[in-house]
């Protein structure tokens, strides 16, 4: 049977783990093994599992070599060229295996600079919307639609509903330009992060009296769900006046079973909250700085008022009365961005994975 390499982020709840949990469960004609860093909270979570294999160990290596193919929702060099000063000396073996990107996300901005053809060369790349496609094959990214593969995103099969929960969860993107390395490889807030607009704008919305007060008097729970590079930010969102609920281990798929409502910014991570047809709110107080130069974004495809999934809202005073319009309202999406949510994704079914593990078998077949 084919051996089949599965890779994810250091999590484990994004698509590598949900291809193969299908896999597992659902597949018998190849053998799945998914490798993970063995310091890693995905290799807690997996380790009981059969067939799971730490990077860190020569049995990996040796899987590697006898694999068909290598597949990871990350860009992971240790699935493309694991070898390190000797991969000339197994590139005739290397270059047989087919490489599989399940990404991360849903790609609205430009990322032609780290996801173009010639980074990692992938055989198979998978997107989940319409427009999202053709802009990978329009000639920026040098794919074309044998390598652009429109199945939708493995995660997605695992999305669920529970809106009793009553929650609003903020949830912006990262920003590059306030971290920096830390000697561990972790990101840490530079010295200047508490006079970002960044900052300065989410603590001032999580600790709002007015919003706060309506929230309670409507039963809902204002959360914050800092992106993982910025999870060392969050002691600076710490006050002794009012408690923010801060979310740093709950799941992505928890939290969006439960949340009512998503207040975000440029996040590709909305699109499962989408997925599941629930509203959201698009923050763009910094969108200058934002798309600057500064991040490692550039501008895509998305006009966010003409095209977005919710209202765009400038500054904190528009947020907040917004979040309080949808409260009142049950956090019920608006016609409006439900039709432009069905026009967007390619499918809206829980038939993903089985989408993608077609794509590839039928890319085996043809070698």
């Amino acid at each position: 049977k084919p051996i089949w390499l599965i890779g994810d982020n250091f999590l484990g709840e994004d698509n590598g783990a949900a291809f193969f949990d299908f896999l597992s469960t659902k597949q018998r004609e190849i053998i799945p093994f998914f490798a993970v860093s063995k310091n890693s909270i995905a290799y807690d979570k997996f380790k009981s599992q059969k067939h799971v294999v730490s990077f860190e160990s020569k049995v990996y290596k040796l899987l590697l070599l006898l694999s068909d193919c290598s597949i990871s929702s990350i860009t992971d060099r240790r699935l493309i060229k694991p070898f390190e000063m000797q991969n000339d000396s197994y590139r005739d073996i290397l270059h047989k295996r087919n490489y599989i990107f399940l990404q991360h996300g849903v790609i609205t901005q430009n990322l032609a600079r780290e996801h173009n053809k010639y980074c990692y060369n992938p055989k198979g790349f998978v997107v989940s919307a319409y427009p999202e496609y053709d802009s990978l094959i329009s000639g920026q990214y040098f794919y074309t639609s044998k390598e652009v593969w429109l199945t939708g995103l493995p995660r997605f099969d695992l999305l669920r509903n529970n809106e009793n929960k009553k929650i609003i969860t903020i949830m912006p993107t990262w920003r590059a330009y306030l971290v920096t390395n830390s000697p561990s490889g972790e990101k840490q807030p530079l010295a200047t992060f508490i006079q970002s607009a960044y900052y300065k704008f989410y603590y001032s919305l999580l600790t709002n009296k007015k919003l706060l007060d309506e929230a309670q008097k409507m039963g809902y729970t204002i959360s914050y769900k800092p992106h993982p590079l910025m999870n060392n930010c969050t002691r600076f969102f710490e006050t002794k006046d009012r408690k923010i609920r801060i979310m740093t281990t709950e799941s992505y798929r928890e939290i969006f079973a439960e949340s009512s409502l998503i207040v975000s910014d440029y996040s590709s991570a909305i699109f499962d909250f989408l997925y599941l047809r629930k509203p959201i709110i698009y923050a763009h107080f910094d969108r200058n700085e934002f798309f600057s130069g500064k991040h490692c974004y550039d501008k895509g495809y998305l006009d966010y008022e003409s095209d977005g999934f919710g209202e765009v809202e400038y500054n904190l005073e528009g947020v907040i009365d917004r979040i309080i319009e949808y409260m009142k309202n049950n956090c019920q999406m608006k016609e409006l961005y439900r039709r432009r949510v069905d026009n967007f994704f390619a499918y809206s079914d829980q038939n993903n994975c089985q989408r993608v593990f077609d794509k590839i078998r039928e890319l085996e077949k043809m070698r």
